[in-house]
Formats: structure tokens, sequence, C-alpha cells
């Protein structure tokens, strides 16, 4: 070959390798030919995903493919439709700009998820911790039988206690007369809500056994900010609220290690420590919510800091949902419009009783819903499970996704997207006090119900979302 042909050939070599890459980098941007037209034009792209996938994508009403897949489209105003038979449908109306890749992220919920026992002796008082990887909940004393208690020795009270003095002065309780009183399964439990690989999952670990003079199931629990400390709560007269309890109503107080079994010797009354206890752990939230909080763009930190009365992170901290206390309005253009972001309306003026969510990276403030405002707490009470969304439990929290609120409304339970879109019923029924809490990655929920029978104590069920 002569070095004539090595030329032109290395020459169309090049040719070919940089026509590719333009035609790649335009194809990336949405440009199509159109055969019809005879004429080449920019689209948008739509990349349709759906949690699971599999499910049918339409556009203005036509079947175009099925999730998870890349469709161009013409840009402006379109109507996308994912449905999945069984599943809720995902509706949404989205501009697409030319050049623009816009993402659905839709999560389909079973019409009829499976309801599945996951306590049979009963659950009281569960509480979530404050990173919502693990639940605390008693099994009450009644449901399980004693075994014989031994005579009382000399120096124990009609409560079958002795009180003892630790080294710093603490009253505490000591071992004798309970330890032939122990249940098998009655007493406080911590269950792991952290999915497994392969379906597995964790089987509840009991941290502290019932006693006839000691029932766990009466007391208040109170996870600690760093999730390392349960404290246990024994009133005189039922709390103010479950989130706040009176000084002069405390009878006995113990913190309790969350990852062991608690045995009686273990026990030490931090009653009279109480207020420094709540002190310190009421620092160590302020500490994370000030840095939460300095995420903000510094406008709307400071017109929230007085228009709010709470407020909840999401769990990747992109979004910051709150209620109103006062009209106001978040100034515009704090942040540049990113590619792909979020065209749903959103409304910058805020009114009082209005539930919305702030996203960080778009600044885009969505109305979702209004809700009574709480009132404010009584005085001279002390605070001991944090700065809430609403009350404890909430009745408006984040799903693990960070793009769906939970709703409790009455005997349903409802997910809705962060920005007002698609409502979905995931669950109609009864359930106790507010008792809802997801898994880790949103596969199961968790309620506590006794299926409508109103002499049984209600256990917890999980709900089967995929």
């Amino acid at each position: 070959m002569t070095s004539f042909w090595r030329a032109v050939i290395f020459i169309l070599t090049v040719i070919v390798i940089f026509g590719g890459t333009i035609l790649a980098i335009f194809y990336a941007r949405g440009f199509r030919v159109d055969l019809g037209n005879k004429s080449i034009g920019s689209t948008g792209l739509l990349v349709a995903t759906s949690v699971p996938d599999g499910a049918q994508v339409w556009v203005n009403g036509i079947l175009r493919t099925a999730t998870n897949a890349t469709v161009a489209l013409t840009p402006g105003e379109i109507n996308v439709e994912i449905k999945k038979d069984g599943f809720s449908t995902w509706k949404k109306q989205i501009t697409l700009k030319a050049e623009e890749v816009v993402k659905t992220d839709a999560t389909l919920f079973p019409v009829l998820p499976n309801l599945r026992p996951m306590t049979f002796s009963g659950a009281v008082n569960p509480l979530l911790s404050p990173l919502g990887d693990r639940l605390v909940y008693a099994t009450p004393l009644s449901d399980q039988p004693l075994a014989s208690p031994s005579p009382q020795p000399k120096g124990v009270g009609a409560s079958g206690l002795t009180a003892t003095k630790s080294a710093t002065g603490i009253t505490g309780v000591s071992n004798q007369s309970l330890s032939n009183q122990l249940p098998t399964k009655t007493g406080l439990w911590v269950m792991d809500l952290i999915d497994m690989p392969l379906g597995f999952s964790r089987e509840p670990r009991q941290i502290a056994r019932s006693t006839a003079a000691l029932d766990w199931s009466k007391a208040l629990t109170f996870w600690s900010p760093d999730e390392r400390q349960i404290l246990a709560v024994f009133l005189t007269k039922p709390p103010v609220s479950n989130k706040y309890i009176r000084q002069s109503d405390l009878k006995n107080a113990y913190l309790l290690d969350p990852s062991k079994l608690n045995t009686t010797a273990d026990l030490i009354d931090v009653s009279k420590d109480i207020s420094i206890i709540a002190s310190q752990w009421a620092a160590q939230r302020k500490q994370t919510a000030s840095t939460q909080m300095g995420k903000l763009p510094a406008q709307v930190r400071g017109i929230l800091a007085g228009s709010i009365s709470s407020f909840k992170f999401s769990p990747d901290e992109t979004k910051i949902v709150y209620q109103a206390t006062v009209s106001a309005t978040l100034p515009d253009g704090l942040l540049p419009t990113l590619p792909g972001s979020n065209s749903q309306p959103q409304q910058r003026t805020i009114h009082a009783g209005g539930i919305y969510v702030y996203d960080l990276k778009e600044d885009r403030n969505f109305w979702v819903k209004d809700l009574p405002i709480l009132p404010s707490v009584q005085k001279g009470v002390i605070e001991l499970d944090g700065t809430e969304l609403f009350d404890t439990p909430s009745v408006i929290s984040w799903f693990p996704t960070s793009r769906h609120l939970l709703w409790l409304n009455g005997d349903k339970i409802t997910v809705i997207e962060y920005d007002g879109t698609n409502s979905a019923d995931v669950y109609t029924g009864p359930f106790i006090g507010n008792v809802v809490f997801p898994t880790s990655n949103g596969s199961k929920m968790i309620i506590l119900t006794n299926l409508g029978s109103a002499t049984q104590v209600g256990n917890l069920y999980s709900l089967i979302l995929r």
C-alpha cells in the first residue's frame, strides 16, 4: 500500500471518528431525525423509571414504552402516566424542554398490600429512634404468666424492691426478690428496621424484663439523640403528652442500653438527674437542627426562623418539610435553575397552617396541604423527646425515599410526593396511636393494630409494599 492510500485511510478514519463523536453528542442532547418532516430537531429526554419496574409508560394517552427506559419527546407540556397491574398509578404533568433530561423516579404502591404479624404477645408504646432504624416497644406483663415469687427478704418493702445508693448518690434497685419473677417475653424490646439482603431480617432483642414490681409496659420511653440510650420514665399519673412530662408527676426513671439485656442489678434511678439529662439531650438536638438549618440559603433561613412552628429534614437532608404559623414570602431566584428540575407549580408565598416542602437543591417550595396549627406546649414541663414535626408520633413524616411524605388521615395511611402530587392510600383500616414506621428502604411499613378488636392489646404488623 502506497503512502497516498495510507493517508486517505487515515483521513477517512479521523473523519468517521470525529463525525461519530459529533453525532453521539447531538443524540445525547436529544436531537433526532424526523423522517416525516425530513428535518432534524431537538427533543427532550424522558427517563421513565419506576419501583417496581416493568410498568407501562403512557405519554399523552399513547403507550410509548415500559420502565425503565428513555424516550425522546417533542418539547412542551406532556402528561405522563406509569401503570402496573395491582399497583397505584403514577401521574404527572411535566414541562419538557429541548436538550434537557427529566427523570420520573416513580414509586408504585400495591393496591392491596400483604399484612403480616411481627409480634404475637402484644406491643405497647412503640417509639421510633431518631434515625428511624430501630424501634423500642413493650410487651405487657398481663400476657405472660409469672413464676412463683420467692419470699421477700428483710428490708424489702411492699414494692418488692430494695433501695440502694450508688457512688454518685443516685438511688438504685437491688435484684433480691425479682430474679425469680422474670417472665420470658414481657418487658422492653428493640426491633431493627434495617432491611437485610435476600429478605432476611433480625429478630427483636429483649433489653429489659418485667417483674411483678416493675412493669415496663407502664413506662414512657425516649431515645437519646445518639440512640445509645433509652430513658424509661414511670409517672404517678398520665403525662401531658408523649413528648412532655411534669417534674411533679415523676416517679422513677432509668437509662437503658438498647444493645443488651439490662438486668435488675443494672438499673439506677436517675429521676433526680432528669433535668440534666433533658438539658443535655436538648442541646444535642439543637446542635443537630442548627447544622441542618445552616444548609438553607440565608434568606430562606431567616424567614423560616420566625414563620414556622416545626420542621423535619428528609433522610438525605436535601428537603425540609415545615408548617407555617404566619404568612410570609420566600424570595425567588436564590439558586440557578438546574436542568431537568421539578416543573410542578411552587408556592413562594406561605400562609399559616400550610404544610410545605422546600427543596434545597432546586430552590423550590411546594405546598402539600393545610393542617391545624398545634397549640403551644404548656409552661413548666420538661422536654424529653425533641422538636418533632408535629406531636409524637407525627401526623406527617418523611418516607425513606426522601421523595415522599407519610400522612395519617383518620383510618388511612397515605403516601404523597413531596411536591403535593401522586397521593396513594397504602392502607385503610384500624391502627393504634398513629404508630406507622417504614423500614429503611421503604419495602415495608410497621403499624400497631388490634384489627378492630376493642378487647385485645395491639400487635405490630408489617405492610409489605414490595
